[in-house]
């Protein structure tokens, strides 16, 4: 408890803990707002596509999808010997491998001070 007894500097320390503890709950609150940001689907996104509606979403060959399926690389579901993939999922998993920009570096180095 603060009471006016204490020496300044222990105000200072309380204080310095207390927006220590306020800035880790902003980081966590920006984390929660990003994966529910990537969690976000239309009906649309929803939908079952096949392999070639695949390839041709994610702009890359067939044969790359099978190899990406054999490595467990993409979210897959198997129906008897079809592949079909959710494009809410083929969205999250493109978005999983954003890499940030130098300033959003910068911006999260500089905070942490």
């Amino acid at each position: 408890m603060l009471t006016p007894n204490h020496p300044i500097e222990y105000f200072i320390e309380w204080f310095r803990a207390f927006e220590n503890r306020q800035i880790n709950i902003e980081k966590i609150l920006v984390d929660l707002q990003s994966e529910k940001s990537l969690t976000k689907v239309n009906a649309e996104d929803e939908k079952f596509i096949t392999i070639s509606e695949a390839a041709a979403f994610l702009n890359v060959t067939i044969p790359s999808i099978y190899g990406m399926v054999h490595q467990s690389k993409i979210p897959v579901y198997r129906k008897q010997k079809r592949l079909l993939f959710l494009k809410s999922e083929l969205m999250n998993f493109i978005k999983s491998g954003r890499r940030l920009t130098i300033q959003e570096i910068k911006d999260d180095t500089s905070g942490s001070y």
